[in-house]
Parts: structure tokens; C-alpha cells; sequence
């Protein structure tokens, strides 16, 4: 028909009209022109910056902190101001740059083995900061023969209980709600009933014709 035939296009015309012509299929479809104006626009932009990158950024300021904020108690503070303007300058690059392409993932990944690990050794080192590094520890538990033997034992016992603590924090805190649990298991019927078996089935079928052959 009339309305499936390409238009083609005029020697004289430029390579953005080429193009355009490519995607009407006649001059009073609108629909052809906003798809042809979002690609061209998508094709002007920045690519997508780097969702490693910007993941990476978080979890080595959160090691920083977690890791050393006895030193310098205040980074915290200065850590939420720039993950303020953090949030701005991706919520405008989300906005100017290439759309993202969607890909399913299951959670964040080896970055929360990665955090898991940083909250367990934060422990270790701040209280070695503590114990070592300032005189707050060694006046509590008083000076004497024995001093170092007590710092080194009162150092231990305290690592111990903190890190245990974190342990039994995470086994009582579940970290998923009651509707993720429902999204999840509703997202594993659909997988099982609507690609597994039918794929399933298809082999048997497959299997059954070939034994039917021969």
C-alpha cells in the first residue's frame, strides 16, 4: 500500500534527511517523527555514565569512614554533604546523557560482600586506633605491670563483642520485606510456568519426533 512505501530521499537533501525519510513512511505520521527526533537526540548525547563507576565512588568513601572516622570524627559529615551534591550531579547527568539500557541484576553484588567485609575490619582498626593511638584506653584500665598484656587482652574482647554483635544484627534483621519476598517468588512462577516449561516440553517433543524417526 501506499502508507508501507518509504519515501526516497532527494539527492540535494542532507544526511539528517536521509535518515528521517528512513523512518516515515509518509508525511503526515507523527508517530515516525517523535521516534526519529528520540533517536537523533539520543545519538547527540554523552553516553551513560558508568554504573561500576559510580557504585565504586560510594564504597570506597563508605570504607574510608567506616574504616578511619576515629581519626577524624567529622568525615561522616562532610561525607553526607558530598553525597548531597553527588545526588545532584547524577540526577543531571541521568537527565543530559544517553538513556541507560535496563538489565536485570540481583541486588548490588560483590559490593556487598565488599561493605560486609569493610564494617568487619572497621572494627579491628578503629579499636586499635583507640587503643594504641591515644591514652583513653590505657587511663580506663589503669597503667601497672601488666599494662601492655591488658591492652592487648582488653583489645581482643572488645573486637570480639562488636564483631559478634554485627553477626547477630544481620541474622536478626531480614533485609528483605514481605513484598520483595512476594515480587520475588511471583517473578520465580512466571520463570517456571511461562519459559521453563515450555522449554522443557519442547525438548521432550523434540525428543519424542527423533525417536519417532528412527
Amino acid at each position: 500500500s501506499e502508507d508501507a512505501q518509504l519515501l526516497t530521499p532527494q539527492d540535494n537533501n542532507d544526511m539528517d534527511d536521509e535518515y528521517k525519510e528512513d523512518f516515515k513512511s509518509n508525511e503526515e505520521n507523527e508517530v515516525d517523527e517523535i521516534i526519529y527526533k528520540d533517536i537523533r537526540d539520543q545519538m547527540s548525547r554523552n553516553p551513560t555514565p558508568s554504573l561500576l563507576d559510580n557504585t565504586a565512588e560510594v564504597v570506597v568513601l563508605h570504607g574510608y569512614i567506616i574504616l578511619f572516622v576515629v581519626v577524624f570524627p567529622l568525615m561522616p559529615l562532610l561525607a553526607l554533604i558530598n553525597n548531597y551534591f553527588e545526588i545532584g550531579i547524577d540526577y543531571y547527568n541521568l537527565l543530559h546523557s544517553q538513556r541507560p539500557v535496563p538489565f536485570s541484576s540481583n541486588g548490588i553484588g560483590v559490593w556487598k560482600s565488599v561493605i560486609s567485609t569493610f564494617n568487619i575490619v572497621a572494627v579491628f582498626s578503629n579499636i586499635a586506633l583507640l587503643t594504641w593511638r591515644t591514652t583513653l584506653i590505657s587511663e580506663l584500665i589503669g597503667g601497672g605491670q601488666y599494662a601492655d598484656l591488658k591492652l592487648v587482652i582488653w583489645y581482643f574482647m572488645v573486637c570480639i563483642i562488636l564483631v559478634g554483635a554485627q553477626l547477630i544484627l544481620r541474622s536478626a534483621i531480614d533485609d528483605k520485606s514481605e513484598n520483595t519476598r512476594q515480587s520475588i517468588k511471583r517473578q520465580e512462577q512466571c520463570e517456571k510456568y511461562l519459559i521453563r516449561n515450555p522449554v522443557k516440553a519442547n525438548k521432550v517433543k523434540k525428543n519424542k519426533m527423533k525417536k519417532m524417526e528412527e
